[in-house]
């Protein structure tokens, strides 16, 4: 099962921000469901600028965590902007390339040498 945590830093939480995240990022574990694997893990973080003034979006950003098994180290993106929901948008398509690259890197080396996933598990299980 996928988790799916959704953090507001410096604001009240939204429910129609939540539900549009839940919409994208959902969305999103779908076109990333072809790849195996185990449950996957994607936290949001809403983050506004504690210093602007009080109804400014001056300084929001976005912060998108996933963990994935097949991937060694967890991708973090860091997307600022003024529109959350677009600024959201940008990090979801700037995460779903760098996990595509983050795959593609592991199985052409995997390749290169002749393995496949299966018989690199079998060789650290048989050390």
């Amino acid at each position: 099962m996928d988790l799916i945590t959704i953090r507001f830093v410096n604001f009240q939480r939204s429910e129609a921000l939540e539900d549009y995240t839940y919409k994208h990022v959902r969305s999103l574990l779908r076109r990333l469901q072809r790849r195996p694997g185990e449950a996957k893990s994607i936290d949001v973080q809403f983050k506004l600028d504690a210093r602007a003034p009080m109804g400014s979006l001056k300084n929001s950003e976005v912060l998108v965590h996933y963990r994935y098994p097949g991937i060694r180290k967890a991708l973090y993106i860091k997307k600022n902007g003024t529109d959350l929901r677009s600024v959201l948008l940008d990090a979801i398509e700037a995460l779903e390339a760098v996990v595509q690259r983050s795959t593609e890197k592991a199985e052409s080396g995997r390749r290169n040498m002749g393995k496949t996933k299966r018989k690199v598990r079998e060789l650290k299980a048989a050390h």
